[in-house]
């Protein structure tokens, strides 16, 4: 493997790291939570875990679509951008280390979903807080995507 091929795959750890721990996590709340109930809950009402499914994408946006629409909108359109990403992650030579690195994390947080979208159902768990009207929604990847991507806009 020549050196410029060897520095553009170490920075892809990241994604493989991003890949297991959103795959990991979703796994224990599958095992460990039923559906609809709170898994635990911490200082009373302040923080939960509660295990729910959504068919759409965030904030249930497209979950009455058909199938088939769904699997074209929020599965077949990721599935092209990741792969034009990663064409232009390995032909640049314009990204530097950082830029890879955070373009890593990105393309691990979209396979996570991806697998989710093509394997199974998508298992999320809800953050709830009584100091916000409302709750976070949340796993391992679309975090560490947003993180990531606030990251490579600041570079």
């Amino acid at each position: 493997m020549d050196k410029q091929l060897k520095e553009r795959m170490v920075p892809l750890s990241l994604a493989a790291a991003v890949i297991i721990a959103d795959q990991l996590t979703k796994w224990i709340i599958t095992m460990t939570v039923r559906p609809w109930s709170v898994g635990l809950s911490l200082f009373g009402d302040f923080f939960r875990i509660v295990r729910v499914y959504n068919p759409g994408i965030a904030f249930s946006i497209g979950s009455g679509l058909a199938d088939t629409a769904r699997s074209l909108m929020f599965g077949l359109m990721p599935l092209v951008v990741l792969a034009i990403v990663l064409v232009v992650y390995f032909r640049s030579s314009d990204l530097s280390k950082l830029q890879r690195w955070c373009v890593s994390g990105i393309v691990g947080g979209g396979i996570g979903n991806l697998i989710d979208r093509f394997c199974g159902p998508r298992v999320f768990w809800i953050f709830w807080t009584s100091s916000f009207t409302g709750c976070l929604v949340w796993n391992a990847g679309p975090p560490s995507m947003s993180r990531i991507q606030a990251w490579l806009f600041a570079v």
